[in-house]
């Protein structure tokens, strides 16, 4: 366990405090939207909860970030910046003979209410992920009208 996640479940350890602190003093209330609890921010017990959450959220992803190491790193060292320990010198030269030459693809696609953003690394990527997000919408559309 690292100190992210140490600092994480701090974090959610004093927002529940404050506001239970806040519920129990009744300033505050709490309400159920279908799952999702929902907090009314009246005072500064409640207002240090909700921040507190969101540190939260931050310092876990940071946790899980911080877990992992860039794959790769040491080939773009080799390769961007000269260093006379290291074989296969720097910029403009070619790798060193045996070396593994990796490229990674991705794309995505934002909905922002009715309006798609799609974007990816190479055409035929983003070709698919527009279909794709049309026939989501499509299925969204007839469901919706159903």
């Amino acid at each position: 366990m690292n100190k992210y996640f140490i600092a994480a479940w701090l974090s959610l350890a004093l927002a529940v405090a404050f506001l239970v602190a806040s519920i129990a003093s009744g300033e505050d209330s709490v309400h159920l939207f279908l799952i999702f609890p929902v907090i009314t921010v009246n005072s500064l017990y409640s207002g240090l909860g909700a921040l507190f959450i969101f540190l939260f959220f931050i310092l876990l992803i940071m946790g899980f970030a911080s877990g992992y190491e860039l794959v790769g790193w040491d080939e773009l060292q080799r390769e961007f910046f000269k260093d006379s320990d290291q074989k296969g010198g720097g910029a403009g030269q070619a790798p060193p003979k045996g070396a593994k030459r990796t490229r990674i693809e991705g794309g995505g696609v934002v909905l922002l209410g009715p309006i798609p953003l799609v974007f990816g690394s190479n055409t035929k990527l983003t070709l698919i992920l527009v279909v794709l997000t049309f026939a989501i919408m499509v299925v969204a559309l007839m469901i919706f009208l159903m």
